[in-house]
């Protein structure tokens, strides 16, 4: 077995991030391929993996990845829920159209879920220039209320991620005080807080002390340097201390690396995996 990447988190990689194609070891591993990245990742030490697209993926690829990572041990991760409307005005929109396509998204979310052995959800939504902020929050808030049984009683989470408007503009909840709000008001185990490192640094927030302030409301978290999406360490963010935060707080999700390598290479890829070695190692050395 390949000696994990952190010693105290489960870190995992990607199989597409700005494409279905376009995975997160794309010069490294045998071929762009999700089977090939799914050995690669399980070779290089992670423990799981995620896939934006896996919806786009068909009901017999999606369930051949779930028995490959179920072979090698790795977890499934997030995955868009809503691939044809996740930059639309929906889940803040309270017509019978609307809700029917969010119920729908649950389902085929749930049974995507199935076939992979686990996952998240991750629900974004575009923002509707023409109706005030606060009422598409509420309404938001009333959609998610409406499915969260739904998607909890099949084992699934769903995923709120506030999203940098300088990387994606255009979408609802731009802000983590607008997500935290949203969570908390559905108040539901099946609708958690997805805190994006990279996003929240790019809205200007402090890492470590809004993870604490938001620990209890956190289901699943990402890591991404900036400026950009880059690795750890190829940016300003000081990744000691937020490593050691979210595993002193005893987190044993998924830490999902969701970037593309500041070089887009080989070598490019192998700075990745030495910087978040290199991380665990002063981690190791600061705990021993």
């Amino acid at each position: 077995m390949a000696k994990p990447i952190n010693c105290r988190l489960r870190l995992a990689g990607h199989l597409g991030l700005r494409s279905p194609d376009g995975p997160l070891f794309a010069h490294s591993a045998r071929s762009r391929a999700p089977l090939d990245q799914l050995d690669y990742l399980a070779e290089t030490g992670f423990a799981g993996a995620f896939d934006v697209f896996l919806k786009l993926r068909s009901a017999e690829e999606q369930t051949e990845l779930g028995a490959r990572m179920a072979d090698l041990g790795l977890s499934a991760g997030t995955f868009n829920n809503d691939l044809a409307h996740w930059d639309q005005p929906l889940w803040s929109r309270d017509d019978a159209e609307a809700k029917e396509l969010i119920r729908a998204s649950i389902e085929s979310s749930t049974a995507a879920a199935g076939r992979v052995g686990g996952g998240m959800a991750v629900c974004v939504t575009g923002i509707d220039s023409d109706c005030p902020r606060e009422t598409q929050i509420e309404t938001m808030i009333a959609n998610l209320r409406a499915v969260a049984t739904l998607a909890g009683d099949a084992g699934l989470m769903l995923m709120i991620e506030p999203v940098a408007p300088q990387w994606i503009p255009g979408l609802l909840v731009d802000n983590l005080a607008d997500g935290a709000a949203i969570v908390r008001a559905v108040d539901s185990p099946a609708v958690r807080l997805l805190f994006d490192v990279g996003h929240l640094a790019m809205m200007g927030e402090e890492i470590v002390p809004a993870m604490v302030a938001h620990w209890d409301i956190i289901g699943g978290i990402q890591v991404a340097d900036v400026p950009g999406r880059v690795e750890p360490g190829a940016g300003e963010l000081d990744w000691e201390p937020i490593f050691s935060a979210i595993a002193d707080h005893g987190y044993t999700g998924l830490v999902e690396i969701e970037l593309l390598t500041a070089e887009d290479s080989a070598a490019g890829e192998e700075n990745l995996v030495a910087n978040l070695r290199a991380i665990d190692k002063a981690l190791e050395e600061k705990y021993a």
